[in-house]
Order: structure tokens, then C-alpha cells, then sequence
């Protein structure tokens, strides 16, 4: 079979091109035009020298100008319109001492600007910035920008000036409104740049007939590049004219259609659009119409009225049937099935899909008539492993079921897929570097995490979770190029030290050519020849999708299935480019080709039941385009609950669903808004569903005490409102359908009294228990909801608060917390805490010493000595008001202003005696709290540093930046004393800079939290670093591996994150022995949404708040109960509960602050498994309160 590779095509033009491509753009920018133009340089006193003259082209594009320079040995320099610090201003100027007179010539400075391929050699971009000074200025000056000339030959400068200053305008507005405003703003460029009429000489023939009334509006489709034109089909050929826009120099493009072999109907992006024509040389041109009707009107013109018509049509039983009687090859056989499941070379989304077929990658000779040296085919790569497998099931238990209106997709086994354009270039980085230049914004990857060796290849296919890759069609053909350096590109250093060259290869290969060979020889081999019809299941086959992809644990995000979503029917612009996005990013899964069980390849009586099969047979009613394609999370939940013996949307449930089924369950409906909330790099959610039930009042118990004062009337519960008066009474609200829940009453001495009944059956483990809180400010009832199986009633907390302190001038930006000592009755107990319960006893004296450090626009740093008794006698003492259960004595001991700037975050040491604060003046500093001295301070970030994080061992500090990067420091608690060094006296932080800078973000990073995880005794802790940016994009890093685990867009709107916290699991009680789960991340928006992902990416729970959250901090180890405070001024306690993934709001505390409550911390006792006892919170009215927490029994 005749194959050619869309880099092997790139290749061959080579040294006869340009040196410019759009690879080179930014993906999405759009080419526009381009101008002969000069560049000069600049002599003494900013004159034009014309001595230093640079001929070449400049190129406009929606984005950035590119000045290409005739001569190789000069760079390409790209420049940002967002770095542009002025428009293109002209100069009227001449060269000093020259009578030349240069007209066209203009000037414009910069921050930043990029150099691309110098001596026409590819590697990672080259980013040129202008040093910034730590010290902030109101304005930038002259000689902060780098300034550049040139000028245009035969152009009209005005035209471009005009241009440029409306790009840099529509950059702008992206920036601040997102690139669905923007590219509204772009459309007239666009269409102008678009043609609608073709050419007739470009005929070959003019007694061509034309097969259509009119040219169709079409693009040819590469890989990451959409070339838009005009098509026009005549008789005899084909013809594409490309538009202005994204065109380079390409003429009008043509062929015969009598010279093509075969002409497939393609999905792009999930849609049924794209239409691709083979010819007889290996070449292929695949074009995408603007409808489904326009795509199929020119396939039946060509396959009826075009000399294409006379090819015969071979059909998918008789290619199998081929394959089966050995007429062609299993090689050839794969690349028919890809071709006839839509996968193409020329669409990095779709490329074609192959089969591991070895596991022997470090014998010194190939045994291939070993069954052990392959791979199990009857198995995806995620099953292969059963320990991996294990997690994959019991994180689908974890997962809420479906809920469009929060966002919640069907659960789904792999978050991640087989084949994606990024997996694709993994493998061809080597022959395709500017492909992954322009997919990774101008860099390779982290060398640690390129293609570097066969045998670790497969180790990571095995071990990895978030690794799933299948191969692809280069490792069973050619010479084996992929896997050399030949161009030796610098790939960077491994962290070994070890240079990223060549792939290493298996013992058993002698050389790239040899290790293609011996692998094609694996896939013919008699045991692949055996097993091969079983990954055809799982790929093209029965067990892709439905019930039979349950039982082979081959399940995938329900976006990556073909009609998963009709992006037709998505009208909010948004949205559907946030799922396109996720779409391309994120894979897709091939269509669906066969629907029984494929044959064996030596049984040729065995049925093939196709498309064509099924229609000729009428054996469904529905048509093969309305099969499911992943199991539904509604009949999960059906089967599940009907049996009694699994949870709904448990694995177990769903499995035995799909054992049971008569036919695949099918999609629930619905669900195309639901998209926003799963991992990949910026999608968009659909708009969440409010909570605008109306409440109902709710008849008090016969006998219930109710208030602590004056009774109300038998048709409502009352309570007093906080600052009014007892005459001052509202009804507590119920939600309409909890008519049976059990009622909580908070009096104006915040206390809470629960009854609780349990509904359904006593006996029945699963039975739950409702609450309504009444809130002591506003009387507003909250549903809360607590199973049974939680270690803490969540409706059980009741929270203490002191007077207000106002040790602050201006607005409270951050604060930390730690409780030192704990004495009850008197008695000092140890710091494991040992001597407690986790419920108080009913009488005695509990104390707790702790250091508070808070953090302000006013610049200081105050560090205050907290003592807090709670009388347990008082606790349950119907009458007692919070003054008399919990008091609170503050002593500042501390006041420090590390510079004259903002502070914006600080971090206490776990002993308490160092404090390490973030400032806006772009520097952290170090505090000594038992010396009351200054530690030193450190150039941290280019721009204000926004957010930092001390991990629970004191020996990494992460910080975040408005410059958009995450970096991380070595940290060390001693100083040294080493006299003379500048660095040494830099309290806290080792020399020689940052460990790791992660510049994964494209906007400035607002939010960093850092934790450790280890996932059982004796096992290395894995250290995870999270990001959010001002886009609500979240970034998760491992610092260890400097890897990025993933990327998951938090706003449908694109809203900054406001709150940014990790759970972790352990045991609460020190008798467990369960080995701690992975962390969590509970993340914030500004547009009032609460998410709680996993460290793969995965949504647990989401919930829509009616006010923004601000600050967050977990009550428990295990996150189950979380405090957060809000912008109305209001602190809240939700439940988190894993095991059916909900998130819920429990209690709310309004009016805590007069103002937002934008700081928050918890602590609990040292070394102790307990919940948290002592929460601070701090406000934009420059308020702090200390709250004591306690629960009942």
C-alpha cells in the first residue's frame, strides 16, 4: 500500500520555500498579507542607519507582524501586537548626512519580541525580553522597550498603521473578553480576505464543463493548518483556489479526478463535513464544506458524473474478506479500516490508528514465536495492567452521575484517549518539530517527557495513568526516520543530564530501518494474525461503544464518540468553541465499522455485520447513526438502584447493566451543554441551572423547643434575625420536597439544636438525613444533606465567632494559622493529641494557643498571640450565649512592613516562628517572628507575585505571578550565617533561583497551592503544584517530574479562579489503616461556581453558588466538610461526600463581615487526626474575626 505522511510531504519542499510558514503563528492566528519592507538599524541618538540595512518581507497577521529577512542567517522576528507597547509610528527623518530621503518608514517599541529559524535551523523558539525593574513605575519609560525601524517598498504605510493599530485593539479586547468578542471584531478582516468567485483561467481545459452553478466556499484541511478557498468540480478535474487569507504564495490547486484511487466522506471536528480524495501516487486532499449537504452534493457529483466514476467500489466485507483469504496484509488491512473509520493523515485529531503488538522490549533477540513476547490485543492499553485498571474503576465510582445543569458529563473509565494530535507528534517530533513548535507555543516538551526511549515507552503504557497511547501507522513502515535525530535538533537535556538525541531502542533492534522491519514482521506474525480481529473490536468494532465496551473496560469521555455532540444545534459561540477546542485536543474515537463480534482471520464462515449489513437486513429500526455511543448514566443509575446491591453509576452496577442489556444503552440526552467542566485546555460550560425554588414554611415538631425565647405560632418555626430584636422573628424556609427532612433551628446565640429521622428504612445503610439551617442573620434555609457514613454530621458544626478586630488599614489579602498547644481543664495533653475525642465531653475547659498572621494592601504584616478558651459546660447550655461558651483574647506581637508595596499572601512555618510573605512589588520576604527581624527578601517574579504555598515539610515554597508563570524554591528554615553573601542572608530560600518555572499559562496566574501525597508508608512523597490564572484556566504540575499532569478551564465565561485549596485524604481516626487516596482540588470562580477535580482531571462535583467564593479551607483531613467565605460577606460550610460526588451547601453564617471575606484559614491541633478547631477570616472592611468550631455529639 502506497502511504505518504503529511511530514514527509513537508519535507520534501524544504530549501526551495520560504523560510515563513503559519506553523509559525500562533494556532488559531490567521495570515493576512504581507509588504517588501527594509529593517534598520539605529545609530547614536536614535538615527537611522542606513548602513545597517536588513531587506526581507513582513508579514501581517491577525496577531503579530513577522519580518522574514532575505538572508538566512538572520533570524525571523515575530512581534506580539500584545507586547507592541506603541502603534506603528512614522518617521519624517533622514539619515544624518545623506541626502537619501526615506519615505514609508515607521517605528514601534516593544517588551518582547521572538526569534524564529536563524541560519534556516529549527528549534524552540527564541524569546527576546526586556529586563524589568523591580521596582514598579506608574509608567513604562522610553528605555524599558526595545525599538525597532523599517520601512515599506512600493506600499502605503497608512494602510498597514490602520491595520495594525485595529489587531492590537482586537488582541486587547481577547484578553480581556475572551476570543469568541474578538474574533467578532476580526470577521470583517476575515471576509475580506475570503473569496467567493473562481477563477476560469486557471482551467486546464476551457471546454471543461462545470459540475457545479457556483464555486463552494471550502478549506483544505493539514495538519493544525485550515487553508479556506473556493472548490469548483468539473468533469475532468477538481480545483481549489485559495483565499487571500492564511495563503502564502500557494497557486490554484488541481488534479485529475481519473487519477483517484478512492474518495471518503470525513468527519472534522465531530461533524460530518469533511470529504477526502487518495490518488493513484499516495497524495490526499482533504477539504471541509460549510454543511453536510454541500459535502454530499459534490461526493454524489463526483461519484456519478466525473471520470472518478468509472473506479469500482469495493466494500468493507469484501476488503475483510481479503484480509481474511491473505490478499493483503494485516498492515494493509489496518490502513483500510482507519480510512474507512474516518482516521487521515492529513487531520492530527484523526490520524491513523495501530496496535502495540510487542511486550518484549529488552530481550537482546525477538522471539516471535513466543506467545509472551506480545501484547494482550483482546485488551485496551488502560486494562493491561490490573492494579492500574483497579484505579480506573474505583475513580468511575467516585464520579457524580450525569447533570447538564451542573455540567456533569456521563462517567466515563479513561479520562484520557489513544490517539490526539499531541500523541501523534510525541512520536514524529523528530521528523515534525515545527508541528509540535507551533502545538506547544514555540517549545518542545520537558525532555523528561519526550519520546526518548522503546522499553520506557512501554513502561509508561503500562504503569502510567494518564498515559493510554496506541501506535501509529510510521512504526510498521518506512526506514524508521521518526525515531532519528537526523537533523539534530537541540531537544533539550534530560534530568539525568542526559542529552535528548536519538530514540533508544531495544536490544534487539540494530537500527531505526532494523527496529521497522522487525516490528512489521511482529504484525505479520501468525500470533497478531490470531488476535488482531479482537483490538478490531475495541477500535472499529462491537466493543467501542455500549454495553460491550463495559465489559471489555473500554470506556472514554463521551465527547471523543462520533455524535456525541451536534455542534449545528450549540448557538452560544462560546460554547461550541470551547468544545471544538475540546475536541482537538482531546481525540476522537473512530467510527464505528463493525456491529458483531469480528471474525477471526481463519474463519471465513464467520458473519460480518456492518453498516451495509445491518441496512440490508433490517435487523435494527434505528439507522446506524442513532446507535449509542457510551453508556448512559441514567440507565446506570436504573439498574443499580433496581438491583439493591450497587450504587447508582457504580462500576459494578454498570457492568452488570450491560450484562444484562437486550441492546447498548444509549446517550443521555441533553447533554451538549454539559461539556464545560472536564479537563482539557480551555472548555466551555454551558450556563448552570440556579437553585429558585421557592421555599415553604414548615410546621414546628409538637413538643420541640424552638427558640429561647417567645413561641411562635403553629404555622411556622421562627427564629430571631442577628441584631434585631426577639419581637423580630422570620419563618424558617424548607425546600418543597423535603417535607420529611429533619429540622435545625439557629437561635441568635448561633446555636444549633438537630433532630434528625432518618428516611426509609432504619436498616438501610444508604438512608440519609436532611437539615434546614436557618441562618442567624438573614433566616435564609439551606438544604443540607449528611449520610449516614460520614464521621461528622456536617449540620452538627456550630461555629463560635469573637468581636471584629481592625488591627488593618486597608483590605485583608491573606491569612495563615497554626494552633500551638492544647490544654483541657488545666491539664496539658500531648500533641498527638491522644487524649481527645473527636466529639467534646459535656464538661471542662478546652484552650487553644495559636499564631495568626494576616496580610494587607496597607503593606504590614501583623502577627498576633491568639488564646481561645470553650467552657464544654456552657457548649450545651440551651441559654448560653457565644460569649459565654467561647472566648477570644488577640495580642498583636508583631508588626512589620516588609516595603512600601501591597502584600498579597503569606505562609507560617509549621512551627510557627517564620513567616514568608508574596508582595506586590515582585519580591518575597522572609520574617524571623522570634527575633522580630527581617530574613531577607528575594527577586521572585517579573510582575507582582499574586499567591504563594509552603508544602507540609517547610522545604518547598511555591509562588505565583500577574507575569503568568508558577515557580517553585528549594526552602530552607535556617538561614545561613555565612557573612559577606548577599544570598545566604535571603532567609529561607537556597541560591541559585527557582527549581522549576512552569509558563504553561498564557494570562496572569492569580492563585498557586501546593501539597504532598503519599500514598502509603515507605512510598515517596509526590509533591503536586496548582495554578489558576486570571482566565479560570487550572494547571496541575507534578514537581517532581516538572510534568504538567492537566489543564481544565474552571469558567464557562472565562472568570478569574478566586479560591484555590487541596483536600487530602488520611484516616480521621488513628486506628485506620487505609492507605490515603490522592488529593483533590477544590477550585473557585468569579462567576460563583465551586469544582472539585482529582489530580487526573476528572470532575467529582460542581456546584453554583449565588455569591463568589473567595476563600476556602477544609474542616477535616478528608475534605468532606468545607469552610469558605463570600463576597455578600458571608462564611459557608459545604459537604463534599466522594462516594456519590456531591457537593452541597450545609450551614451559612451571613453577614460575618460587612464587607467580601477575602482571607480564610483553619487549624487544628499539631500532629492530630481531629477536625479543625480555629478558623480566622479576614474582609475587604479590613475587619478580621477569630471563630472557635465545635460539634455536638
Amino acid at each position: 500500500m502506497n502511504v505518504q505522511f503529511f511530514w514527509e510531504k513537508k519535507n520534501k519542499k524544504n530549501g526551495t520555500r520560504s523560510r515563513f510558514n503559519l506553523l509559525l503563528l500562533e494556532y488559531g492566528e490567521y495570515y493576512l498579507e504581507d509588504f517588501s519592507a527594509y529593517q534598520f538599524g539605529l545609530g547614536p541618538g536614535e538615527l537611522i542607519n542606513e548602513d545597517l540595512k536588513i531587506q526581507g518581507r513582513l508579514k501581517m497577521s491577525s496577531r503579530s507582524l513577522v519580518f522574514e529577512p532575505n538572508e538566512v542567517r538572520y533570524p525571523l522576528l515575530r512581534f506580539p501586537y500584545k507586547f507592541m507597547q506603541t502603534d506603528l509610528v512614522e518617521l519624517k527623518s533622514t539619515r544624518s548626512g545623506s541626502s537619501l530621503q526615506l519615505t514609508g518608514v515607521f517605528t514601534f517599541s516593544c517588551t518582547q519580541y521572538i526569534e524564529m529559524k536563524a541560519h534556516n535551523k529549527i528549534g524552540a523558539f527564541k524569546v527576546v525580553e526586556m529586563p524589568r525593574s523591580s521596582t514598579p513605575t506608574d509608567s513604562a519609560s522610553a528605555e524599558s522597550a526595545f525599538r525597532f525601524v523599517f520601512a515599506l517598498v512600493h506600499s502605503r504605510l497608512e494602510d498597514l498603521q490602520l491595520k495594525v493599530e485595529q489587531f492590537r485593539h482586537i488582541v486587547k479586547l481577547s484578553d480581556r473578553m475572551g476570543s469568541v468578542v474578538a474574533n467578532q471584531h476580526l470577521k470583517p478582516f476575515i471576509e475580506h480576505a475570503l473569496i467567493s468567485t473562481f477563477d476560469s483561467s486557471n482551467l486546464v481545459d476551457f471546454h471543461e464543463k462545470f459540475l457545479l452553478n457556483a464555486p463552494l466556499s471550502t478549506r483544505k484541511i493539514l495538519p493544525l493548518i485550515s487553508n479556506p478557498g473556493s472548490l469548483m468540480v468539473t468533469e475532468s478535474r477538481l480545483y481549489f483556489q485559495p483565499a487571500q487569507l492564511n495563503n502564502i504564495g500557494d497557486a490554484s490547486q488541481k488534479f485529475e479526478l481519473r487519477k483517484v484511487s478512492r474518495m471518503y466522506k470525513r468527519r472534522y471536528l465531530l461533524r460530518p463535513t469533511g470529504l477526502e480524495f487518495f490518488l493513484e501516487d499516495g497524495s490526499s486532499f482533504l477539504f471541509v464544506f460549510e454543511s453536510r449537504e454541500e459535502r454530499d452534493h459534490v461526493h454524489d457529483l463526483v461519484n456519478t458524473k466525473s471520470a472518478y466514476s468509472r473506479r469500482p467500489v469495493v466494500t468493507l466485507d469484501e476488503i475483510t474478506r481479503k484480509w481474511q483469504r491473505r490478499e493483503i496484509s494485516n498492515f494493509q488491512y489496518l490502513m483500510h479500516l482507519n480510512n474507512e473509520a474516518g482516521r487521515t493523515t492529513n487531520d492530527l485529531t484523526q490520524y491513523p490508528v495501530f496496535p502495540h503488538v510487542l511486550s518484549d522490549f529488552h530481550s537482546k533477540k525477538l522471539n516471535l514465536e513466543a506467545s509472551a513476547t506480545f501484547r494482550d490485543l483482546s485488551k485496551p492499553v488502560g486494562a493491561l495492567n490490573p492494579d492500574r485498571l483497579e484505579f480506573f474503576k474505583e475513580r468511575f465510582e467516585s464520579m457524580p452521575p450525569a447533570d447538564a445543569a451542573l455540567g456533569l458529563p456521563p462517567p466515563f473509565l479513561y479520562g484520557t484517549h489513544y490517539s490526539t494530535p499531541g500523541y501523534v507528534l510525541f512520536y514524529l517530533v523528530r521528523v515534525a518539530p515545527e508541528y509540535m513548535l507551533c502545538l506547544q507555543n514555540g517549545r518542545f516538551d520537558a525532555p523528561d517527557r519526550m519520546f526518548h526511549s522503546v522499553s520506557d515507552m512501554w513502561d509508561s503504557y503500562l504503569n502510567n495513568p494518564a498515559d493510554l497511547k496506541e501506535l501509529i501507522p510510521e512504526f510498521f513502515t518506512g526506514t524508521g526516520e521518526f525515531l532519528s535525530n537526523s537533523d539534530d535538533l537541540d531537544l533539550g537535556h534530560r534530568s539525568s543530564g542526559e542529552r535528548l538525541h536519538e530514540v533508544v531502542l531495544p536490544p534487539w533492534a540494530d537500527s531505526p530501518r532494523d527496529f521497522i522491519r522487525k516490528h512489521a514482521k511482529a504484525l505479520e506474525s501468525e500470533y497478531v494474525s490470531d488476535h488482531l480481529h479482537e483490538w478490531v473490536d475495541l477500535i472499529f468494532g462491537s466493543k467501542q461503544q455500549g454495553a460491550e465496551a463495559v465489559q471489555a473496560n473500554n470506556l472514554f469521555y463521551h465527547l471523543t464518540y462520533e455524535k456525541a455532540v451536534d455542534l449545528d444545534a450549540i448557538k452560544d459561540p462560546r460554547e461550541r468553541a470551547a468544545i471544538e477546542n475540546q475536541i482537538q485536543e482531546f481525540g476522537q474515537t473512530p467510527s464505528q465499522l463493525f456491529f458483531a463480534a469480528h471474525p477471526r482471520r481463519n474463519d471465513l464462515s464467520a458473519p460480518i455485520v456492518t453498516h451495509a449489513t445491518l441496512a440490508s437486513a433490517k435487523e435494527s429500526s434505528a439507522s446506524p447513526s442513532e446507535r449509542s455511543l457510551s453508556p448512559s448514566p441514567t440507565s446506570q443509575s436504573t439498574s443499580a438502584a433496581s438491583s439493591g446491591k450497587a450504587r447508582p453509576g457504580s462500576w459494578n452496577a454498570l457492568l452488570g447493566s450491560a450484562k444484562s442489556a437486550s441492546s447498548p444503552p444509549t446517550v443521555a440526552a441533553g447533554l451538549s451543554g454539559a461539556f464545560s467542566s472536564i479537563m482539557q485546555p480551555r472548555p466551555s460550560v454551558n450556563r448552570l441551572i440556579n437553585n429558585s425554588v421557592s421555599p415553604v414554611p414548615v410546621a414546628p415538631r409538637p413538643g420541640t423547643p424552638i427558640l429561647s425565647g417567645p413561641t411562635s405560632s403553629a404555622s411556622n418555626v421562627l427564629s430571631p434575625v442577628a441584631g434585631a430584636g426577639m419581637g423580630s422573628l422570620e419563618p424558617a424556609m424548607l425546600l418543597p420536597d423535603e417535607e420529611t427532612a429533619p429540622i435545625v433551628h439557629l437561635g441568635d446565640d448561633f446555636r444549633l439544636a438537630l433532630e434528625s429521622e432518618l428516611v426509609g428504612d432504619e436498616t438501610d445503610g444508604s438512608a440519609k438525613s436532611r437539615a434546614v439551617a436557618l441562618d442567624a442573620a438573614n433566616s435564609i434555609a439551606i438544604e443540607a444533606e449528611a449520610t449516614r457514613d460520614l464521621d461528622i454530621d456536617p449540620a452538627k458544626l456550630r461555629l463560635f465567632p469573637s468581636e471584629l478586630f481592625y488591627w488593618h488599614t486597608k483590605p485583608v489579602t491573606d491569612i495563615s494559622l497554626r494552633v500551638q498547644r492544647c490544654e483541657v481543664a488545666g491539664a496539658p495533653t500531648s500533641l498527638s493529641g491522644e487524649l481527645f475525642d473527636m466529639f467534646l465531653p459535656h464538661s471542662g475547659r478546652r484552650k487553644l494557643n495559636a499564631v495568626l498572621a494576616t496580610v494587607s494592601k496597607d503593606s504590614l504584616l501583623k502577627i498576633v498571640r491568639v488564646e481561645q478558651d470553650l467552657d464544654m459546660s456552657q457548649l450545651y447550655h440551651s441559654g448560653a450565649s457565644p460569649g459565654l461558651v467561647s472566648r477570644t483574647q488577640c495580642t498583636i506581637s508583631r508588626s512589620f512592613s516588609a516595603s512600601g508595596s501591597s502584600l498579597s499572601a503569606c505562609a507560617l512555618t509549621q512551627d510557627a516562628l517564620k513567616v514568608v510573605l508574596a508582595s506586590w512589588d515582585n519580591h518575597v520576604y522572609g520574617y524571623n517572628i522570634s527575633s522580630a527581624t527581617a530574613a531577607g527578601k528575594k527577586f521572585a517574579h517579573y510582575d507582582s507575585v499574586t499567591s504563594l504555598a509552603l508544602d507540609e515539610q517547610d522545604t518547598m515554597l511555591a509562588t505565583s505571578s500577574l507575569d503568568g508563570t508558577v515557580k517553585l524554591w528549594h526552602y530552607r528554615l535556617t538561614p545561613s550565617n555565612s557573612a559577606g553573601s548577599s544570598v545566604s542572608s535571603a532567609a529561607g530560600f537556597l541560591p541559585g533561583g527557582a527549581v522549576v518555572e512552569f509558563e504553561d499559562h498564557e494570562l496572569p496566574v492569580v492563585k498557586v497551592a501546593l501539597t504532598s501525597w503519599q500514598s502509603r508508608a515507605g512510598e515517596s512523597r509526590q509533591r503536586l503544584v496548582a495554578g489558576a490564572a486570571e482566565d479560570g484556566c487550572l494547571v496541575v504540575w507534578d514537581a517532581d517530574s516538572q510534568r504538567s499532569l492537566f489543564s481544565y478551564q474552571c469558567s464557562p465565561s472565562r472568570r478569574p479562579v478566586t479560591a484555590l485549596t487541596w483536600i487530602r485524604d488520611r484516616p480521621l481516626t488513628r486506628a485506620s489503616s487505609t492507605a490515603a487516596a490522592p488529593p483533590r482540588l477544590l477550585v473557585a470562580t468569579q462567576d460563583a461556581k465551586l469544582l472539585c477535580t482529582d489530580i487526573s482531571g476528572t470532575l467529582v462535583a460542581a456546584l453554583q453558588c449565588d455569591s463568589a467564593v473567595l476563600c476556602l479551607g477544609s474542616v477535616q483531613g478528608d475534605g468532606a466538610l468545607v469552610l469558605g467565605g463570600c463576597a455578600d460577606g458571608s462564611v459557608r460550610l459545604w459537604s463534599l461526600t466522594a462516594a456519590g460526588g456531591k457537593l452541597r451547601e450545609v450551614q451559612r453564617w451571613s453577614k460575618a463581615h460587612s464587607g467580601p471575606v477575602t482571607a480564610l484559614a483553619l487549624a487544628g491541633v499539631p500532629q492530630s487526626d481531629l477536625p479543625c478547631e480555629m478558623m480566622v477570616t479576614g474582609s475587604e472592611d479590613c475587619s478580621v474575626k477569630v471563630w472557635r468550631l465545635a460539634f455536638d455529639r
